[in-house]
């Protein structure tokens, strides 16, 4: 939880702490961090990173292209377009029957309950595989951002980069002011003591 200390005065500074800090019954005894101390670490982090640059480029890319391909999904995708088309002539085809000629309409209704059900069924699998192709393609542009970021980064940090901060991290994780694991977009972990 990022707080704000003395927000009017000259002794103004941001802190980092445990949401579950004062949670009754589990309070995390986790001492508070300052962001100029996060941000420190941050250049330690990224320079040990920066150290294996181009090794971690090629392991990022490969595993980029192994976690975030789409061609299954596609292909299971298209064939899902092309079930929802078969039932939607069939749907079409029985309610034009219908209105031609007298049919027994509790037949009628019970065929046409049983395509919408299938059809129902078959759209939420195409919904699904939508929402994970979308999701691949998301972390796709993540492990791109982090890949650019990477390449761009010409020498060792000197100063922290809010932009850098970005494209590079994922989550840090902080059990002390002496163990902090910073997690990159690629799933690189480095550990700053």
């Amino acid at each position: 939880m990022r707080i704000l200390r003395h927000s009017n005065d000259k002794y103004r500074r941001v802190i980092y702490r445990c949401n579950k800090k004062y949670d009754k019954g589990c309070k995390c005894k986790t001492l508070h961090i300052t962001e100029d101390e996060i941000k420190e670490m941050f250049i330690k982090a990224a320079n040990e990173l920066f150290s294996e640059k181009d090794e971690i480029i090629e392991n990022t890319k490969t595993m980029m292209n192994m976690v975030c391909n789409t061609d299954d999904l596609d292909k299971e995708l298209g064939d899902k377009v092309v079930e929802l088309n078969i039932i939607a002539g069939q749907m079409q085809t029985a309610i034009a029957e219908n209105s031609r000629t007298a049919l027994d309409q509790n037949e009628y209704e019970r065929r046409y309950a049983d395509l919408t059900e299938r059809y129902n069924t078959i759209k939420a699998d195409y919904d699904k595989i939508s929402e994970q192709i979308e999701s691949k393609k998301a972390q796709r542009e993540l492990f791109k951002g982090f890949i650019r970021a990477l390449e761009k980064q010409g020498a060792l940090v000197e100063e922290f980069d809010e932009g850098l901060w970005s494209s590079l991290v994922q989550k840090v994780v902080v059990k002390s002011k002496d163990d902090i694991l910073f997690i990159f977009k690629n799933g690189f972990e480095i550990k700053t003591r």
